[in-house]
């Protein structure tokens, strides 16, 4: 597993108290986070992997799960 989605199941861990995340998990309806809980996690994992993801252009709805988080924060750390 990648360090980008270590680093993201790590932080949705503290944030939603589950214990079971894969990468399939969907963030927000597996997880029952709301948004202000999706900020949270983007800020965290944005400040532990000192990068920007929260930018115009980002279609949020098509970035469901864990893996699609971690494709996005892959693609802006390249």
């Amino acid at each position: 597993m990648s360090k980008i989605k270590k680093t993201i199941i790590s932080n949705l861990i503290k944030i939603s108290k589950k214990k079971k995340i894969s990468e399939k998990t969907k963030i927000l309806e597996d997880l029952g986070l709301d948004s202000l809980d999706y900020v949270k996690l983007l800020l965290a994992v944005e400040k532990a992997l000192k990068t920007k993801v929260l930018e115009e252009g980002v279609d949020w709805s098509k970035v469901v799960t864990v893996s699609q988080l971690a494709d996005l924060f892959q693609k802006k750390t390249k």
